[in-house]
This record gives C-alpha cells, sequence and structure tokens, in this order.
C-alpha cells in the first residue's frame, strides 16, 4: 500500500503535467520528483501522510480540469444555436470533473492526516485563484469575468462541501474527538514550534545525505531526518532553475516560485519571526505542529517547475554549449576530489566526515551524468522525441532521474520479518501473568529513556543497545505494541488523547507517592514498567494491588466540576474506594458509605465496544469502570436507557438500585451514525449526478 500511494501520487503529478500542456518527459520526470522526493519517501512509514500527499496533485488536477471545462462551457454560451449538442457535451464534462474532483477531496480527507490536507485545500484554492485568472482572461470584459470567476467560486466551494459528504463517516466522529482531546484549542506555541526546518537542510536539495542517513547510522543533522527531506533529485532541481531564469517565463512560473519562497519561509517556523508572528496573530497558524510540512508546497511546485524545464531540454549551442561542457567537467571534479578526500581521511590525512565526502561524490556523480545527457540531447530544431535515437535519449533522462532518487531513498523505510508481530515475548508472558484483567503503565521518564535514549536515536535506524536487535523494541511493550499481546495498558502514543486522560497522566506524574498510589489504583493498574539495567534486559515488572477494572461502589458523592474532582482525587483520602465522585447536580441516591455493602458482579460478556453484567445488590450502589468516559457510551439497566455519569474525573459509573439487574453497556457513536448518514446521502446523489450526465451524450 505504501508503494502503491507513490506511485499514485507519481501518476497524479504526471497527469497535472499533461493537462496544463506539457510535454511527456516534463509529465514524467514532474511525476518522478514528486512521488520519489525525499518528502514522501522519507515519510512513507507516517502511513497517513503517505496517504494524503498521494492525493494532493489529483486535487490540484481536479481544479485544474474543472476550471478549464467550465471555461470552455462559459465561451460556449455565445455561440451559434446549432452548436447546442457541443455544448451539452462540454457541461457534461465539467459535471464529471467535478466529481472526480470531490472524489480527491474525500479520499485524501480520509487518509487521516489533517495537517496535509489543511495544506493541500489552501493550495487548491490559491491554484484555484490563479487558474481563473489566466484562463482566457483576455476574451471577457471585466464585468462578465468577476461574474464568472464569482460562480465558479461558489461551484467549487459545494464540490468541496461533496468531498466532505463523502467522507462525513469518518469526519464527523475525529471532529467529536478533536474537541474532546487536548488539541480542542489552540496547541501551545512549543508544541507548534517543534520541528521547524533547519535551514542548513536546503543545502540537501543538491545532496541529499550531506548531513549524515539514519540509514548508514551517521546521521548528525539537527531534529530528525525524515522531517526536513525534501530531495527532489538534481536533475528536477537543476531543470527547476532552468525554467526560473528562462528568459521565457510564464506567469505559471512566477506564481511557482511565489508559492515556493512563502511556503519555504512558513517551513522555517522558529527560526524567523514570520510564523511565530502569524502564529499569535492569525487563525490556523495555532492548529498543527510540525511547520516543516509545509515543504509539502515546496516540493509540489519544484516539481512542476522541473516538468516545465524538461519541456525545454534540449542540447545546448553556442555560449550555453561552452558552460554545460564546463559544468560537466567541474561535476567530474568535484567526484574525484571527494573520491580523493575519502582515501586521505582512511589514512588520517583529514577530519571531514564520511557523509560530506560521500553525498559530494554522489553530487558529482548525477551532475556529470546530467551534463552528459544534456549534450546528447536531441537539437532544439528537431521534433523532439519522436525519432529513434530521441525515444533512447527520453528513456535514459527519464532512468536517470529514477536512480539518482531511488539511491536517495534507500534504505529510509526498513521493514522487519513478520514474526516481530506474531511472536510473543517472554516479557509479555511475565506481564500476561501478573496483571490478569488490570493494566500495565510504564513510568514517563521510563517512557522517554526508552524511546529517545536507546530505540528510536535521530542518527541510525539501528536498534540500541547494539547486538540486541528488534526483539528488544518488542519486548519493551512500549505503547501501543503491548496491544499485539492483548495486554491492557494504561499507556497511549496516540496524537490526539482526550483531554482528561492528559490532565490525569500529567497529575499522576507530578503527585507525590502515596496519591500517586491512589490514581494507580483507581486506573486499575496492576503491574508498574520500570527501566532498570541491574535486571535482564534492563527491564522490570513491578506487581501491585490495585481496584479491579470494573468494581462496586455502595455510595456517591456529588461534585460540581471536572476541576474539583481532580483536587480531591489529588489529595489523600481515608476511604477512596468506598466512594465515587460524581460530576451531576443530582443528589446521590445512596449515601451510606458502609464498606458492608457489598454487591455481587458477574460479567457475562465482554467484547471492544460492549460489556453486559448481571448485578446482585441488597441496597443501591455505583456500577464503576475504570474506562474513559467518551461520548457515544450508553448503559440499559433491564431494557432501560440509564446515564453514564463522569466518575472519578476521568472513568464511567452508572447508578444501580437494589436488587437483580442486568445492564448492558456499549458504544453507540451518535456523530458516526449522522456522518454515515450524509455520506450514504451524497453517495446516492453523487451516483445519481453521474447518472443524469448521460443525458448530455444522447
Amino acid at each position: 500500500m505504501v508503494a502503491l500511494h507513490l506511485v499514485w501520487a507519481s501518476l497524479g503529478m504526471a497527469l497535472l503535467l499533461r493537462q496544463i500542456r506539457q510535454g511527456l518527459l516534463s509529465q514524467v520526470i514532474a511525476g518522478l520528483a514528486y512521488g520519489l522526493s525525499g518528502y514522501l519517501v522519507a515519510r512513507a512509514g507516517f502511513l497517513s501522510i503517505n496517504a494524503a500527499t498521494a492525493w494532493t496533485p489529483w486535487i490540484i488536477l481536479g481544479v485544474t480540469w474543472f476550471i478549464d471545462e467550465l471555461v470552455k462551457v462559459d465561451r460556449g454560451k455565445i455561440s451559434r444555436m446549432e452548436e447546442g449538442l457541443s455544448n451539452r457535451l462540454k457541461f457534461r464534462k465539467v459535471i464529471i470533473a467535478g466529481l472526480g474532483l470531490s472524489i480527491c477531496i474525500g479520499f485524501q480527507l480520509l487518509s487521516g492526516h489533517a495537517q496535509s490536507s489543511w495544506y493541500s485545500l489552501v493550495l487548491a484554492g490559491i491554484w484555484a485563484i490563479f487558474w481563473l485568472y489566466i484562463s482566457h482572461r483576455h476574451e471577457w470584459n471585466m464585468g462578465p469575468a468577476i461574474n464568472f470567476v464569482l460562480k465558479c467560486t461558489v461551484i467549487l466551494f459545494g464540490i468541496m462541501l461533496v468531498g466532505v459528504g463523502l467522507a462525513a463517516a469518518q469526519l464527523l466522529p475525529t471532529i467529536e474527538y478533536l474537541l474532546q482531546s487536548q488539541r480542542a484549542g489552540a496547541v501551545d506555541f512549543d508544541f507548534a514550534m517543534a520541528y521547524s526546518f533547519w535551514p542548513w537542510r536546503w543545502l540537501t536539495l543538491l545532496a541529499p545525505g550531506l548531513f549524515g542517513n539514519p540509514v548508514s547510522g551517521d546521521y548528525w543533522g539537527y531534529a530528525n531526518y525524515w522531517e526536513d527531506a525534501i530531495y527532489i533529485g538534481l536533475t528536477p532541481l537543476l531543470l527547476a532553475l532552468a525554467a526560473i531564469f528562462s528568459r521565457r517565463r510564464t506567469k505559471l512560473v512566477i506564481f511557482l516560485v511565489i508559492l515556493t519562497l512563502v511556503a519555504a519561509l512558513l517551513s522555517m517556523g522558529q527560526n524567523t519571526p514570520v510564523f511565530p508572528w502569524l502564529y499569535r496573530n492569525f487563525p490556523t497558524f495555532d492548529m498543527f505542529q510540525a511547520p516543516t510540512r509545509i515543504n509539502l508546497l515546496v516540493v509540489f511546485s519544484l516539481s512542476i517547475l522541473a516538468g516545465i524545464g524538461a519541456n525545454s531540454w534540449c542540447r545546448p549551442t553556442g555560449r550555453g554549449l561552452y558552460w554545460i561542457r564546463l559544468g560537466t567537467m567541474a561535476a567530474a571534479a568535484v567526484t574525484v576530489g571527494a573520491f580523493l578526500a575519502s582515501l586521505a581521511a582512511r589514512q588520517g590525512l583529514g577530519d571531514l566526515k564520511p557523509s560530506l565526502i560521500r553525498a559530494t561524490a554522489l553530487a558529482g556523480l548525477w551532475g556529470i551524468g546530467l551534463g552528459v545527457l544534456t549534450l546528447t540531447a536531441p537539437q532544439k530544431s528537431e521534433d523532439h522525441f519522436v525519432t529513434k535515437k530521441s525515444s533512447l535519449w527520453t528513456w535514459a533522462a527519464m532512468l536517470w532521474v529514477a536512480a539518482d532518487l531511488v539511491v536517495a531513498g534507500w534504505g529510509l523505510n526498513p521493514g522487519i520479518d513478520l514474526d516481530f508481530y506474531s511472536q510473543t515475548p517472554q516479557t509479555a508472558k511475565t506481564v500476561q501473568n501478573l496483571s490478569g484483567d488490570g493494566r500495565l503503565y510504564l513510568l514517563a521518564d521510563d517512557e522517554k529513556v526508552l524511546k529517545f535514549e536507546k530505540l528510536f536515536r535521530y542518527d541510525t535506524f539501528n536498534p540500541f543497545p547494539v547486538g540486541e536487535g528488534w526483539e528488544f523494541l518488542r519486548a519493551t511493550l512500549l505503547p501501543n505494541l503491548s496491544s499485539l499481546d492483548q495486554i491492557l495498558s494504561a499507556n497511549n502514543f496516540d496524537p490526539l488523547l482526550p483531554e482528561r486522560y492528559v490532565t490525569w497522566i500529567e497529575a499522576l506524574q507530578k503527585a507525590n507517592d502515596n496519591t500517586r498510589e491512589q490514581l494507580l489504583n483507581l486506573m486499575a493498574v496492576n503491574v508498574v514498567e520500570v527501566v532498570d539495567s541491574a535486571q535482564p534486559g534492563g527491564l522490570e515488572f513491578i506487581p501491585r494491588q490495585a481496584l479491579p477494572r470494573v468494581r462496586w461502589v455502595p455510595c456517591g458523592e456529588s461534585i460540581q466540576d471536572g476541576s474539583a474532582a481532580l483536587a480531591a482525587l489529588s489529595q489523600e483520602r481515608e476511604s477512596p474506594t468506598e466512594v465515587v465522585l460524581l460530576e451531576t447536580s443530582q443528589a446521590p441516591i445512596q449515601t451510606d458509605c458502609s464498606p458492608d455493602e457489598a454487591a455481587k458482579v458477574e460479567i457475562i460478556a465482554q467484547h471492544a465496544s460492549r460489556m453486559e453484567f448481571v448485578i446482585e445488590s441488597d441496597s443501591p450502589g455505583y456500577l464503576v469502570l475504570a474506562d474513559v468516559w467518551y461520548p457515544g457510551w450508553s448503559a440499559w439497566l433491564d431494557g432501560q436507557h440509564e446515564t453514564i455519569w463522569r466518575a472519578n474525573y476521568l472513568f464511567q459509573a452508572v447508578e444501580i438500585p437494589s436488587g437483580e439487574h442486568q445492564l448492558s453497556i456499549a458504544y453507540r457513536p451518535t456523530w458516526f451514525y449522522m456522518g454515515f448518514a450524509i455520506t450514504c446521502l451524497t453517495w446516492v446523489g453523487f451516483v445519481g449526478m453521474i447518472l443524469y450526465t448521460r443525458r448530455f451524450s444522447t
């Protein structure tokens, strides 16, 4: 699937170049430059980015195609009546183009990476404004032109809404989760500025391994390698520069240059005063972290510029021939010089970093190939890419660009044997024996040590300690690896988390020992994992007594809100297990907190989204679940709907009368059902529009 998304990204970019009337070589080079760029390949393991960025060129293609077809229809209105059939066929193409654009928007929204989708939609809006400006603008008067632009803007907005409707089954639950998450408001400044593009990495547009590479285990650049990966290939980069500095620059080239410069400036985040100022003063700039990811627009623009430059790639003459020969010899000299420097370094005659030598040598090699290709390119006067000779040259140019990008991206997404997932490590068996139906908790400080000091280092992909192999990673049971062994975990590594869960974990980390033990009890944590170098494997799993995940509490206490509940729980209490704190203004029905008031609770069914109980008690009380309260969970007591209260700040509780009762708790997400209904209706309308267009072909 990862590879198919890269192919899909390349194909979309190639078709976009064809739509803007560029030649075959331009289409292939632009497609390779984008689909095999460092931005896409280095992030391929980030599956949602891999899926989202593959749709970006398709969305821009859809916008371009739609506007082109709409312009044809608008021009056709002033044609003669006998041309009506032709105009109807044009209108059919407009509808198909609009539906295709909706499909692309919908699928990108389904990819799951909001940041990439947002950048793509912003790009689509900017591109639409520009393309409307340059589309047959000389043939319109100002008044009709403005009316047409307004009409097109309204239609494009409607197309976007259709795309949203197609993905509503996922989008609405995601919005609900976002509103419940720690990112419900603006992200804080330090988080937003994390992974600002390191300015020195602009040099990697010429040589991607200049600062080393985690594949070879010698990366020494700032932060991590893949967040700042932007390489599009040396040949495409120089072709893009040729298009930029050409005397025949088009308005499209100027637009792409401006887009590249603006995106490059924003990508540097806190390294310039621009992004921080926008963060504080303009909406949307405070929504995401990693400003470097806006380099998606840089890579997108440079890839199109490379295609435009390739359209004029031919054998130089006159002064140009002199400079190309000189440049080719210079590239050869760079490669030889790098080879000599490598020999000197091996003899201890220099202290240059190996990555500098290796990257420079490769850049020289690709430069030599570019020079040879340019010197053997078809003459400008020839009919390009028609003769057998030019056809062979075209294949050589394509393969050379592909080879450059494949070498640059080789190893950036290491694979692993499937046994890694299927074989249960001894640590998991130990925890399973200790925890029962309780939870495992990894201390925050120890989690950081495992992640960023031992395993997931920026300088290398190889696991640490050396010699342990990937089995060590599997044995750590890091979040969320424990799910592979069906071990319940109190930790979570999702980018979005319920806000109260995040606050609870922060309070847990800051609490004193007694309070921490009390909070762990309420979480049903009965195994704590710690890093201990004295233990075999460097890990120790400490069993502890904890409250069960499902328990009976004889009485409840009303509390005003979550802050008051957390404050109360953060204090040492005499009997925290006999009283549940309920966020409700209603008086609890049971205030007798005698610990003798027990109940028989039998779990008769337990699934990921449903639990069923039989409860027998002589007095009323509460069934408390150590699961995070979340909208969409519903309870039925003897078939009658019951409220699930927020309990002990984070968890769930259901009020149970005395006697014998059956209780069902299930996840019934209203927002999903609403979204699913919208998606179904949108698809019905979508198919209806396709059938409707058939009338224009008859």
